[in-house]
């Protein structure tokens, strides 16, 4: 498997009412923000890519790093839809984005090049 995302949209337990106090790309505060995404990036191998910057843009624009074992999470997002977006030098994320993606959404993203882990 070379190139490929997965996506899958299903309700995730914790995140449905929950507002952290994140900020938005105005400086606004969470009023409003009432879920999250949140996902796992992997290399062609199942291997988790840790390091790697995901970004969501809607309403805000918020971004975050995976962990060790190539997942991220953002809480407190606004309940419009959003466009997930993965990037790592010289890792290739095919498609790099995913558009209209909403609160409670999971979205996994499988990456190759010499810069996947």
């Amino acid at each position: 498997m070379r190139n490929f995302i997965l996506v899958a949209v299903a309700g995730i337990a914790g995140f449905a009412g929950c507002a952290v106090g994140a900020t938005d790309s105005t400086g606004q505060g969470s009023e409003g923000l009432t879920g999250g995404i949140a996902g796992r990036l992997t290399n062609g191998n199942g291997g988790p890519i840790a390091g790697a910057t995901v970004q969501i843009q809607g309403y805000q624009i918020v971004t975050t790093m995976t962990d060790a074992n190539g997942n991220y999470a953002l809480p407190g997002l606004a309940t419009t839809g959003h466009t997930v977006t993965a990037t790592l030098p010289n890792c290739t994320f095919s498609p790099a984005s995913v558009a209209n993606v909403y609160p409670g959404g999971i979205v996994n993203f499988r990456g190759s090049g010499s810069g996947c882990p």
